[in-house]
């Protein structure tokens, strides 16, 4: 087994595939706090929640986004398998030409999304992941990384909402069943959800507009699933995206040095 971490500011996101199958996944809090042996001990659990143990694993591959969080799972791979996990830096082979201004700055996950949907999709792409941010990662038809933007996220909206007005309540991400609320949650339901699905069209239609060309939307992230129904625009789910990604460039770095 292949033991995958998507590491992000809310949560950490562990998936176990045979070749190209998945066979599992699990999701826990991005805790900064904890130690190696903790994260060892967590992995433990969600092996054996899902009939698993640490024989079944042969190796593991890391993308991240919070270092110190890096650096603690890490070691609690060493702790368990006694070898390091690829962890993905620009060092890699990523097969990515990246035209931002500092190549070396770009997110972890933003390479690995890009890195799997041109595997996946015609060029050009729009990658929306949806997370702790809404990022869009624009490839453009030549397969190479030319930029993109970088929003709020849906529970940073909704965070913002709440603690920074004296009456707005805290609510849960759930589309309204209409578009024009007639009370204080669905209205504020509406205008996030709702907000952000135009929010992307926008994107879409802007981009397409200065590429000059139409392009293939992929829409990711822990949040994905909730918007993409929303949007106007023809959108493809994808929530294995970054694991797919993480698996093109375990194959094609297994064998360097770490």
């Amino acid at each position: 087994m292949l033991l995958l971490f998507d590491v992000g500011n809310t949560h950490v996101t562990v998936g176990g595939y045979d070749g190209d199958r998945l066979l599992f996944t699990g999701r826990v809090a991005s805790d900064r706090r904890k130690t190696e042996d903790e994260f060892a001990m967590i992995i433990e659990s969600v092996l054996h929640m899902h009939g698993y143990t640490t024989a079944d694993v042969e190796d593991g591959a890391i993308s991240s986004v919070v270092p110190v969080i890096t650096q603690a799972l890490d070691r609690a791979f060493q702790l368990l398998w006694h070898k390091r996990m690829m962890a993905v830096t620009t060092a890699l082979d990523l097969g990515l030409n990246i035209l931002t201004d500092a190549p070396e700055l770009l997110g972890k996950d933003l390479i690995v999304d890009a890195v799997a949907a041109k595997a996946k999709y015609p060029c050009p792409i729009l990658i929306f992941d949806l997370g702790t941010a809404t990022t869009c990662s624009v490839i453009d038809a030549q397969g190479s990384y030319r930029g993109g933007m970088i929003a709020p996220g849906l529970g940073i909206s909704i965070d913002a909402l709440g603690s920074r007005t004296a009456q707005l309540p805290y609510i849960s991400l759930d589309a309204p069943a209409q578009l024009v609320g007639t009370n204080t949650k669905n209205c504020m339901r509406s205008g996030v959800m709702y907000g952000h699905a135009g929010m992307i069209d926008g994107f879409i239609d802007r981009i397409e507009e200065e590429l000059g060309q139409k392009c293939t939307s992929v829409i990711t992230g822990g949040l994905a699933a909730k918007i993409a129904p929303l949007c106007r625009r023809s959108v493809i789910l994808d929530e294995n995206l970054l694991f797919d990604g993480l698996r093109v460039l375990y194959a094609r770095n297994k064998d360097k040095a770490r």
